[in-house]
């Protein structure tokens, strides 16, 4: 490849990753919530990961006070479709679209807002006799909001989508693999192996096929944490995840809908 279709590459490849695509969009359900409703945000014709070099995320901004990240949502294997927040206190939000390898490029941007709960009317004075005895109030409990879904304790099973940091590149496409059952697994479409799993440490043991000797840890906290993940080590078990070097370990991430 001469020296000017090696800069053209290059150069094509940084405006893809850090230039907002124009056609992505973010639309809300709804542009008012409640505490406590389930928060719906659609997408659409936003590149898949494999596209863009890495995972892609929704980040919800508080502007109110403080201007900070309050929560994180990672897109599902499609270029359009639905996120469903819960969780979100009283407040006016600015959701962002960005992608994990050029996180400093906001994609695709949009508002809402959460309101407090609706106070229910004041029921009517009683038209009974003013000397008959009134029943004592009852007493309310108060209004929360929910909770976002717990994410599974161990590795679900089903497909990952695993990447490795590749320097300027951020983070690259490898490969899928599956969690077929307890002691199975799949890479791509015909490759198997065996692996065994230890609840109390989260580390995975690959045995056989062509993960063998890799070692594995489940994690949905912490570096490079996508919803359910696995840290990947071709030369044995995961250690000291926090503190290596990018690029020391491979991160599957698990995509409920298959990889694509």
């Amino acid at each position: 490849m001469s020296y000017h279709c090696r800069g053209l590459l290059v150069l094509t490849v940084a405006v893809v990753l850090g230039t907002p695509v124009q056609a992505q969009t973010l639309t809300p359900g709804q542009t008012i919530y409640r505490v406590g409703e389930g928060i719906t945000v659609h997408f659409a014709d936003v590149p898949l990961d494999h596209t863009v070099g890495g995972p892609r995320y929704l980040e919800l901004v508080n502007l109110t006070a403080p201007s900070t990240a309050v929560q994180t949502a990672y897109l599902p294997s499609d270029s359009g479709g639905k996120v469903v927040l819960t969780g979100l206190p009283v407040g006016r939000y600015e959701v962002r679209l960005r992608y994990m390898s050029a996180t400093q490029v906001v994609q695709a941007r949009t508002l809402l807002t959460v309101q407090g709960p609706t106070t229910p009317a004041a029921s009517p004075p009683p038209t009974t006799s003013t000397n008959a005895a009134r029943p004592a109030a009852v007493a309310r409990p108060p209004i929360s909001p929910s909770r976002s879904t717990a994410l599974p304790a161990h590795p679900p099973m089903g497909e990952y989508a695993v990447y490795q940091w590749n320097g300027p590149g951020g983070f690259v496409y490898q490969y899928r693999f599956s969690l077929v059952n307890a002691g199975r697994y799949r890479v791509r479409d015909d490759e198997w192996g065996n692996y065994s799993y230890t609840a109390s440490s989260k580390r995975l043991t690959f045995t056989s096929g062509p993960l063998r000797g890799f070692g594995g840890l489940y994690y949905t906290t912490g570096r490079n944490a996508d919803g359910p993940t696995i840290a990947l080590n071709s030369s044995g078990p995961v250690t000291q995840l926090e503190e290596r070097a990018n690029g020391a370990y491979q991160f599957a991430f698990f995509r409920p809908g298959g990889v694509r």
